[in-house]
């Protein structure tokens, strides 16, 4: 089974808004306003007739600048949401991972001792969930990124059914 399309809009903004990705956003908008208001005052017919010039070939560099970053985050954001597949097999909850290297995980249903669902602030804009699974060997409640296995971008109803399949499963 697949996670959400939705997850591919959360992860792309989540991407954006990095630190880096703000930066890149904030000089293209600096270096559109200095255009427009240091740049040749002229009217359209006489910009169009021109050749461009320096400060224009600047604010196309950054124009470029910020479509190669958006187009990089929604490139990761496509790369992840292909790369996370789950499936409820007979005895164990098999997770692949991975887009270029493919990563097989299974989770024998008798070992998982705790489910948890998380929601971020981003997860709960967009309606999305993570699945935290536990087991006996490994996980500590108050270190999510201990726990044995994740299921990150699903829409929370099929996170919440996905809970009660495993908890049905492992008794």
């Amino acid at each position: 089974m697949k996670v959400s399309k939705r997850a591919i809009w959360m992860w792309v903004v989540s991407r954006l808004f990095k630190p880096s990705g703000i930066v890149v956003f904030v000089l293209w908008f600096i270096a559109g306003d200095l255009w427009l208001y240091f740049g040749p005052q002229e009217n359209l017919g006489q910009i169009v007739e021109r050749a461009i010039t320096v400060d224009r070939w600047f604010f196309f560099g950054l124009s470029v600048l910020v479509l190669f970053f958006a187009f990089s985050a929604a490139s990761g954001a496509l790369r992840k949401y292909w790369s996370i597949n789950y499936e409820l097999e007979e005895t164990a909850l098999k997770i692949v991972r991975g887009f270029y290297q493919k990563e097989e995980s299974y989770i024998p249903y008798k070992n998982i001792q705790n489910i948890d669902i998380k929601m971020s602030a981003g997860e709960r804009f967009w309606g999305l969930a993570t699945i935290l699974i536990y087991t006996s060997a490994v996980g500590d409640k108050s270190n999510p990124e201990l726990a044995e296995g994740y299921i990150d971008g699903l829409r929370y109803n099929n996170a919440v059914a996905l809970k009660d399949e495993l908890l049905k499963r492992i008794k």
